[in-house]
């Protein structure tokens, strides 16, 4: 698994050069699929929460960050992806953990 960390330059390159989907538009796709497929959290906690921590795969990776500060080592994967590509978005329930250097990623409104 290919894995870039937000705030990096690998980050901004990816983003610059390879991606079809902005960050700013991943974010608007991925709330709408959250408000399409909602959960048990409301759709305004779940926007101050969601953050994107990652591009994992070629998909710009959104999880809540309320689960992830109870994780100080690292952050898992698991939650709503957006193909940086075609602006797909799919619910991915995976629990692979990284280790990460902080837990602040961009999102929450």
């Amino acid at each position: 698994m290919d894995i870039i960390l937000y705030g990096t330059e690998e980050f901004n390159q990816f983003v610059n050069n390879s991606a079809n989907v902005s960050p700013q538009e991943a974010w608007e796709k991925q709330l709408n699929f959250y408000k399409n497929n909602p959960s048990h959290w409301s759709i305004d906690y779940y926007r101050s929460s969601s953050r994107l921590f990652f591009i994992a795969d070629g998909h710009y990776v959104y999880t809540l960050s309320h689960i992830n500060q109870k994780i100080i080592e690292g952050m898992l994967l698991e939650g709503i992806w957006i193909n940086a590509m075609t602006g797909e978005a799919k619910y991915v329930n995976n629990s692979t953990f990284l280790k990460a250097k902080s837990n602040s990623g961009l999102g929450g409104e």
